[in-house]
């Protein structure tokens, strides 16, 4: 993992534990949004938090195969040995992109 992962990843961390906590809102300092509150605190994420923290809470996948896999991609991307078809990972992800909007 590298340090920038290491560092977004404690910064997220951060940032829902602010947001489950209460103590951040998406509206803060608009007066509209101070005066729908007059009854009571209220957090309302917004679709993106609400997908991050869904896959904060997914368990990570892992399997002897996918484990052995991976080693050898390290060891290739060690070595140098490690190549991509740029058309493939283009076509992947808009075929993720497609499937997540579906």
């Amino acid at each position: 993992m590298k340090a920038n992962d290491v560092q977004a990843k404690v910064q997220m961390d951060a940032y829902l534990q602010h947001i489950q906590q209460g103590q951040f809102r998406h509206d803060q300092g608009r007066p509209e949004a101070a005066q729908q509150d007059k009854g009571g605190d209220r957090v309302e994420l917004s679709p993106g938090s609400r997908i991050l923290q869904e896959v904060k809470a997914a368990p990570e996948p892992s399997s002897p195969e996918r484990d052995q896999r991976v080693e050898q991609l390290r060891a290739n991307v060690e070595e140098g040995n490690f190549s991509t078809n740029p058309v493939q990972v283009a076509n992947a992800m808009m075929n993720d992109l497609i499937r997540d909007l579906g």
